[in-house]
């Protein structure tokens, strides 16, 4: 017989108070081991684990947006660098000198150009910085060409730089086997301070 079994047989001898009195210091006795050993070191683990787990999110959402940034590379290189546009009366002059160039590069009658200020649609960045408000000019082409040639014009003036978008676009047919061509051209300013 080992020790254990004669300590365990010597306190059934005893009286059932005092078996109970051991009982009770023996738990008591392992409850103080857990709460001082076991508990501190179980919870140690628990803030290390803890710890490790938010590396490991903060790392997967790094490479998420890494990813995202990857995914949106191609069209962020497409569309190029952004660029305010100019005040209202250099961005007038770049707009009346582009048309009259294209229009000078092809064969076109009874053309007419004007321009008049415009507004932006509500909602199209309509304040640049708190400081300065973006505007619009609106530029009205008229002109009569044949249908090759009005295509021409109307694709060059569409990519040029100058002139963020052609809202209006009416094509009559006239004698002659040509076209007369209306256009409304849209440029964006910053608008004055004052």
């Amino acid at each position: 017989m080992n020790t254990l079994e004669k300590a365990i047989q010597q306190l059934h001898q005893k009286p059932r108070a005092m078996q109970w009195t051991v009982y009770g210091l023996l738990a008591m006795l392992l409850f103080l081991i857990w709460d001082q050993v076991a508990w501190p070191l179980t919870n140690d683990w628990k803030q290390r684990a803890d710890a490790i787990q938010n590396d490991v999110q903060q790392v997967k959402a790094s490479q998420e947006l890494l990813e995202q940034f990857q995914s949106l590379h191609s069209q962020i290189t497409a569309i190029g660098a952004v660029k305010l546009p100019g005040d209202k009366a250099r961005r007038i002059s770049a707009v009346q000198n582009i048309v009259n160039e294209i229009l000078g590069k092809y064969s076109v009658s009874e053309q007419s150009f004007g321009i008049t200020d415009g507004r932006v649609k509500r909602g199209t960045l309509s304040n640049i910085s708190g400081i300065r408000k973006l505007g619009a000019i609106k530029g009205e082409l008229q002109f009569t060409a044949t249908p090759d040639v009005a295509t021409a014009i109307i694709a060059e003036l569409e990519s040029d730089e100058n002139i963020e978008f052609i809202s209006v676009v009416r094509l009559n047919k006239v004698p002659g086997r040509k076209i007369k061509v209306r256009l409304t051209l849209e440029a964006w300013v910053i608008e004055s301070s004052a």
